[in-house]
């Protein structure tokens, strides 16, 4: 093997995608504000979608049980759109800081989160509980 074959194939490694977590539990978490700060603007449709969601589901009934049912099918809808949102968030977010920061670094910040997200999901949790129960 040559010294060029092989300074290419560790160039190539370099330049191919480092090892990132594919699902990112931020941006499915809390996508409107994961999506801001990380330059990913249309992720701030989510809460439009969950609003509409939430008056078909449980908002006056217009057209009876077909606004019940509509209601849980834009929720399948839109919990599908947050998935692949969230399944493609890292490779997004990588491409707009790669340069500027290490793969682990930007792992430890999604990590961070990762758990903003799931502390601010059990908030909203317990709001909708605490409200719709009277409290």
């Amino acid at each position: 093997m040559t010294e060029g074959t092989t300074k290419d194939t560790s160039e190539h490694k370099t330049c191919s995608r480092p090892p990132i977590p594919r699902f990112n539990w931020g941006a499915f978490l809390i996508p409107p504000i994961w999506g801001v700060a990380h330059g990913q603007w249309a992720a701030v449709f989510f809460v439009p979608l969950w609003v509409f969601v939430d008056n078909m589901i449980r908002g006056p009934r217009p057209f009876g049980v077909w606004s019940v049912v509509v209601g849980y099918a834009m929720a399948a809808v839109t919990l599908g759109f947050q998935v692949a949102f969230a399944l493609n968030a890292n490779r997004f977010a990588w491409s707009r800081v790669a340069d500027q920061i290490s793969p682990e670094e930007f792992r430890r910040r999604q990590r961070i989160w990762g758990v903003a997200g799931l502390a601010g999901a059990v908030a909203v949790a317990a709001w909708i509980t605490a409200s719709a129960s009277g409290a």
